[in-house]
């Protein structure tokens, strides 16, 4: 031990400058994926809860009088993309920036918008797009699909 820090070729100051560096790179690139984690499940939480409150808002009051499960397709299109601008501050390019914080912006892209007035069904398939922190590289292309539809709880 003794001759190990009395080393006089500086081998003993680069292991430790690498072994930091090393360390540096993995934590970056662990808090990168957590990053990358939660916007995928921020987005995806946010678009299921867009479809949800469409189906709500469109369906039709006379056929639910009836126990019949039937939507309008204009209506749930509308409420869902105004949930997304309004409730989730999305700007007209589906983008939402916090001034002067990058790793909080995102794109949203909506790939595919199926509603089903019938059945009372909403499937929405997007890609979130999320920067990288690491320079040079390309955002982060998180797909999301999600869905649903109005079910009746009261048995019938």
């Amino acid at each position: 031990m003794r001759n190990l820090c009395k080393d006089k070729r500086g081998d003993l100051l680069i292991t430790t400058l690498a072994i930091f560096v090393l360390l540096l790179g993995m934590g970056t690139f662990v808090a990168e994926y957590l990053k990358v984690h939660g916007m995928h499940d921020h987005v995806e939480t946010e678009l299921n809860r867009a479809v949800n409150l469409s189906i709500k808002e469109a369906m039709y009051d006379s056929y639910r009088q009836d126990y019949l499960n039937k939507l309008d397709p204009d209506v749930a299109k509308d409420k869902f993309y105004r949930y997304l601008h309004e409730d989730l501050d999305l700007d007209s390019n589906f983008e939402k920036h916090q001034p002067g914080q990058k790793k909080y912006a995102y794109k949203v892209e909506i790939k595919d918008l199926e509603i089903d007035g019938e059945n009372a069904k909403m499937k929405v398939k997007a890609v979130a797009n999320v920067p990288c922190v690491f320079v040079g590289l390309p955002d982060w292309q998180l797909p999301i699909n999600v869905g649903s539809r109005n079910m009746r709880v009261d048995g019938r």
